[in-house]
């Protein structure tokens, strides 16, 4: 996914969604800063972080926050969830699903809260 991106940015000086430099490197800064705490606390694979990454490059900055965001609280309704199954939460799940779902949500009516 990287290398599509980044050559859309020095061919075009816009990612593939449209975005310039800035907000795409930005956007992928924010996804790696935004997630990479979960993988210090074996909350996410790194496979979670470079995916959250590179949907960010794809979206750019601002679009890449509310992305996680979101992410975030499909994650949390998923543990909840999950907690009240099982009385407990020791099993861990994949970041990537809530990632996709919320990049699809912001592809199709997104920015949501930053307009």
């Amino acid at each position: 996914m990287a290398v599509p991106a980044f050559l859309a940015l020095i061919v075009n000086g816009t990612g593939l969604l449209g975005e310039r430099w800035g907000s795409s490197v930005g956007g992928m800064a924010l996804g790696f800063a935004l997630t990479i705490p979960g993988y210090a606390l074996h909350r996410f694979g790194a496979g979670d972080v470079k995916f959250a990454a590179m949907l960010g490059l794809f979206l750019g900055a601002e679009r890449g926050f509310e992305m996680v965001l979101g992410a975030s609280i499909l994650m949390g309704v998923t543990a909840l969830a999950l907690l009240a199954l099982r009385r407990q939460l020791q099993a861990r799940f994949p970041a990537a699903p809530m990632l996709s779902a919320a990049f699809v949500v912001e592809m199709l009516w997104g920015p949501l809260l930053l307009r």
